[in-house]
């Protein structure tokens, strides 16, 4: 006869095992969940192309995050490619309701969409940081060596401080078409406007930069398939660079650049289906050519839309009636005549969601500051 000489309440082996594996399956299901719904949800608001973005970085990263770790459970690279399409997902669905709200026209928007439009604006410092951190780490999760730690301390540590800045002042409203105004007031909001525009815009400039430099330093050092393997995404994350790079100097606007991001996941997908990255068979691979081709059709059609909204904006302007700024003291966005155009009287205050109605101007961050 067997006696059981294990003390009483101790855990199974087995038991804890398998617990074990079941949260390990259950964690990327329920990250797939939230981007889903954070995505569709989104969506469901409306379509705001100044967000549009989030939503692709969303769908994509998350999608082939989730990809990798079910063929590969625990990969380094896989949990960050799901972390970065989470952060976008919820910041996403964050601006949805303040550019819903907008779009509206709704005088009072309530406490929930004030908190959610916040909540959608002050972490992308953050989650900039990182995007750059999975970037730099494909596809092995580690960093190109460890010369790029201080890299990636030095900007977490810009990260932070420029997330805090726009967590306390409404630094980034105007910048992304959000005229509703923050769920709290803070003083001194003119001075952390003037600090923002000195040091925000080159900080995520300089952030790309690391992205770019990291990528294809790890190209050049590559051998053999691993080479193969980098170039789609290497190439992915260079025309991610010059989008960004054209967008600014000819559109004066991000759009184009940040709408080339999603390729970037795409082009990993097809280097792990195509060279067999990870060890995973190539069983996708027409779902990414199909895929890809869907891509580039939206890809146009966002351009043409990117374009015609240039026209409508350049119309808007020439109406005699623009934006300019955010006020702190009555939590307004201050509007005034047109650079260009006759004045027909002092600026005035408007709330948010009337400065947006009546002049039906969407907010130009190369206008947004006044005098007086």
């Amino acid at each position: 006869m067997t006696t059981n000489t294990a003390a009483l309440g101790a855990a199974d082996p087995r038991s804890t095992v398998g617990w074990r594996r079941r949260t390990r399956r259950a964690i990327p299901l329920a990250l797939a969940l939230l981007t889903a719904g954070c995505v569709i949800g989104g969506f469901s608001l409306g379509f705001y192309l100044p967000n549009l973005h989030n939503g692709l970085i969303a769908a994509t990263f998350t999608a082939l995050g989730l990809f990798i770790l079910s063929r590969r459970p625990g990969n380094r690279a896989g949990w960050l490619f799901a972390a970065t399409g989470v952060a976008h997902g919820m910041m996403f669905a964050g601006r949805q309701y303040g550019l819903a709200a907008t779009a509206a026209g709704t005088t009072e928007p309530t406490t929930a969409v004030t908190w959610a439009t916040w909540f959608g604006v002050w972490p992308l410092a953050l989650i900039l940081v990182l995007s750059g951190v999975t970037l730099m780490s494909f596809p092995d999760g580690h960093l190109p060596s460890r010369r790029w730690r201080p890299v990636v301390i030095a900007m977490a540590a810009a990260g932070t401080a420029l997330a805090a800045m726009s967590a306390l002042w409404p630094v980034e409203y105007a910048e992304n078409a959000l005229a509703v105004a923050p769920p709290f007031r803070v003083a001194a909001y003119d001075s952390a406007d003037r600090v923002w525009n000195l040091i925000g815009p080159p900080c995520y400039a300089l952030f790309q930069v690391a992205w770019v430099t990291a990528v294809i330093r790890r190209l050049r050092r590559a051998q053999g398939d691993e080479a193969r393997q980098l170039r789609w995404f290497a190439y992915a994350v260079a025309v991610g660079a010059v989008a960004m790079a054209v967008g600014v100097a000819v559109f004066h606007t991000v759009i184009v650049g940040v709408l080339a991001v999603p390729f970037v996941a795409l082009a990993a997908g097809v280097a792990i289906a195509k060279y067999r990255l990870y060890d995973i068979d190539p069983l996708i691979s027409k779902t990414l050519v199909v895929g890809t081709m869907a891509a580039l059709v939206t890809g146009g059609y966002i351009g043409v839309v990117v374009l015609i909204g240039r026209f409508i904006g350049m119309s808007a302007a020439a109406s005699g009636v623009v934006d300019r700024g955010y006020c702190s003291r009555c939590r307004c966005f201050r509007t005034g005549p047109a650079l260009g155009t006759s004045p027909g009287g002092p600026s005035r205050l408007r709330s948010p969601a009337l400065a947006v109605r009546d002049t039906g101007a969407v907010v130009d961050p190369a206008q947004r500051r006044w005098s007086g």
